[in-house]
């Protein structure tokens, strides 16, 4: 770094406008700091946070040096340019800073140079550094530059979990006691430090827990919420917990075997940049087949026994003129929007859920409104529907049934859907009842 790098910075424009060279060097890289990340009144500016730097590193100041180094390093504001990052992490580590160490080491790591970085991880680890302790004992648990030493490890990562409150710490102590890596093994231990991982956002452990409920490994087995853990986990933009899910359920391994779950999950993979989940996306996904076989596919994987019956629906849709599919499936029949059939990971696929939503529902509509209220309480009673099933929410009716492989209970829910829908059918529609509709389905 040139002696002009280094000088005073004689001018300096932001807004609201600050005397620069008032500061001190740790407000310089206070300031420094907020400017890189867009925090206070400040809009991010790379390159006036590396003036600022640049102004406290030439009053010494170490950890600036570091701030420049990893502008350098990630190219924020400059071009990337790992050699002089690497020059201002070696004059911040001379200076005693110890997080330019553990870059160092970082460093050294990347291009398997475990000596070097054993060093620099040592360096910062010996001065007090959590990170530095921390990458210090994942060198003796993979056995990198140093013998291997499970029970050395295992004292480090016990120390940053209990006393330094390091969250990363605890996916390897699960490891621990799952596999019995210098301690004994200890199922439950490992479902707990799993357990307090996750509830800390540590990807890994979440991962680890979702397998201790699938597989009943310190604690009783309970595959939806192992599911329920990994499409969370999804959602937050983790696709390789959507690609466990589609392994899952494409090799029936802990779940029912199904292949359209399994290229739904796939597909919600593969959205994230996930390349394993596009090559299992291509590998199971038919372009020729139709909406409509795709549907009934997923009610083969639900229970081959109701496919029948979801036939006979389908069917008299596509008669009736109706929209069918999977978003908009059969029983749009009876109600104008949604209906939606998943399945339920409970008794090896014994019932389907089925949701329908009923738009616009008051006393404006040709059904009384105690009439509403007396089938909803007979779909209430009926299928064990709590309030969280059955709602009414800003003029829409929310019903969340379960439906058993028994056509005549199956036939009721149809009759109070298709009462209550009567009222919200497009005018012209021909309405049916049950027994007219089964008769004409077996006819057909």
């Amino acid at each position: 770094m040139s002696d002009k790098e280094m000088g005073t910075l004689q001018s300096f424009v932001v807004h609201p406008p600050v005397d620069i060279n008032k500061m001190s060097s740790d407000e310089k890289l206070s300031f420094g700091y907020d400017l890189e990340n867009g925090l206070g009144v400040y809009e991010q500016d790379y390159e006036l946070a590396r003036m600022v730097y640049l102004a406290a590193a030439g009053e010494g100041n170490e950890r600036a040096l570091n701030s420049i180094g990893l502008l350098y390093l990630n190219g924020y504001g400059v071009e990337a340019d790992r050699d002089k990052a690497e020059e201002f992490f070696l004059q911040a580590a001379d200076k005693g800073c110890m997080a330019a160490m553990v870059n160092l080491g970082d460093l050294a790591e990347e291009v398997k140079d475990y000596k070097r970085a054993y060093r620099w991880y040592q360096a910062a680890y010996t001065l007090g550094d959590v990170n530095g302790k921390f990458n210090y004992a994942r060198l003796y648990h993979h056995g990198w530059f140093v013998e291997q030493d499970y029970s050395f490890a295992f004292r480090l990562f016990n120390e940053l979990a209990i006393k330094d409150h390091d969250p990363r710490a605890l996916s390897f102590l699960g490891l621990y006691f799952q596999n019995g890596y210098g301690v004994e093994v200890n199922e439950e231990m490992a479902f707990h430090s799993y357990l307090h991982g996750a509830e800390q956002g540590q990807r890994f452990c979440i991962h680890q827990l979702a397998e201790c409920y699938a597989k009943g490994i310190g604690v009783e087995k309970d595959v939806s919420r192992a599911v329920w853990l990994l499409e969370n986990a999804g959602k937050s933009g983790d696709s390789y917990a959507f690609r466990t899910l589609g392994c899952a359920y494409e090799s029936g391994e802990g779940v029912k075997k199904s292949l359209y779950l399994a290229a739904d999950y796939y597909r919600k993979g593969a959205a994230l940049g996930d390349g394993v989940c596009m090559d299992a996306l291509k590998r199971l996904e038919d372009p020729e087949k139709s909406d409509e076989e795709i549907y009934l596919g997923h009610i083969d994987d639900i229970d081959k026994e109701l496919t029948p019956l979801v036939r006979k629906l389908m069917e008299f849709a596509n008669r009736m003129g109706l929209k069918t599919g999977f978003i908009n499936g059969p029983l749009g029949v009876f109600t104008t929007p949604v209906f939606n059939a998943a399945p339920r990971n409970r008794g090896a696929g014994e019932y389907v859920r089925l949701e329908h939503k009923i738009s616009k529902l008051s006393v404006k509509n040709r059904m009384s409104e105690k009439r509403v209220e007396e089938l909803f309480a007979g779909l209430k009673e009926e299928f064990s529907l709590s309030d969280k099933q059955l709602s009414v929410k800003r003029g829409y009716v929310y019903i969340e049934a379960v439906v058993l492989k028994d056509e005549k209970l199956f036939s009721r829910y149809l009759e109070i859907i298709h009462e209550i829908g009567r009222a919200h059918l497009p005018s012209g529609t021909k309405v049916v009842g049950v027994e007219e509709f089964l008769r004409s389905s077996e006819g057909a």
